[in-house]
């Protein structure tokens, strides 16, 4: 499924993005680097193949299995349906409070990304201006200053995103635990 809806997918949406772009004003295109440009729309072309996927493949097919395990479940005890249900809601809340604070983060790491390669690009399509006027140093040095916030961004990022692994799967040992619990409560009950 994804390997043959992978490339034709990138393929549309960056018709479709750069079909928007080309409609962009003149200022538009004076007022940022084009490789920050480029990047963006590379980010784009790469990232919503990358979700559509892992949505199909981990967020339905577990919602797919919870679902099936509470009707298991169900035959044990209504109790044990609501644990679960109680346990399925608060895991849901917490990671939305930490996806919000993510994507703040993600974002600033992406345009902070976005601005080094615009840089880059910059700097390498006017190699020979840079040369001519002697301000290499200076495009170092603000390069420096530049991949150092987009360093410190994305480890921001990654931070928040293992901090959010870490409440998952501390809360899939709980309900683990609470699992366990039932199944011998009611091998011990009979």
């Amino acid at each position: 499924g994804f390997v043959k809806t992978n490339a034709p997918m990138k393929y549309m949406i960056g018709s479709k993005i750069m079909a928007h772009i080309m409609y962009h004003s003149h200022a538009f295109f004076n007022s940022r680097f084009i490789g920050n440009i480029s990047y963006k729309i590379r980010d784009v072309m790469n990232n919503v193949p990358e979700f559509v996927r892992l949505f199909v493949d981990n967020i339905f097919a577990h919602s797919l299995s919870l679902l099936f395990a509470m009707i298991a479940f169900s035959t044990v005890g209504s109790v044990f349906v609501l644990l679960i249900l109680a346990w399925i809601v608060f895991v849901t809340i917490g990671t939305y409070f930490f996806t919000k604070n993510i994507y703040a983060l993600s974002r600033n790491a992406a345009e902070q990304g976005a601005c080094v390669v615009g840089h880059i690009s910059d700097v390498l399509a006017n190699m020979s201006n840079i040369r001519l006027f002697s301000s290499m140093e200076r495009e170092k040095k603000f390069l420096q200053v530049s991949m150092g916030s987009s360093v410190q961004a994305e480890q921001w990022r990654d931070m928040k995103i293992r901090q959010l692994a870490t409440f998952q799967e501390a809360s899939f040992f709980f309900y683990q635990t609470l699992v366990l619990l039932f199944l011998v409560r009611g091998y011990a009950d009979g």
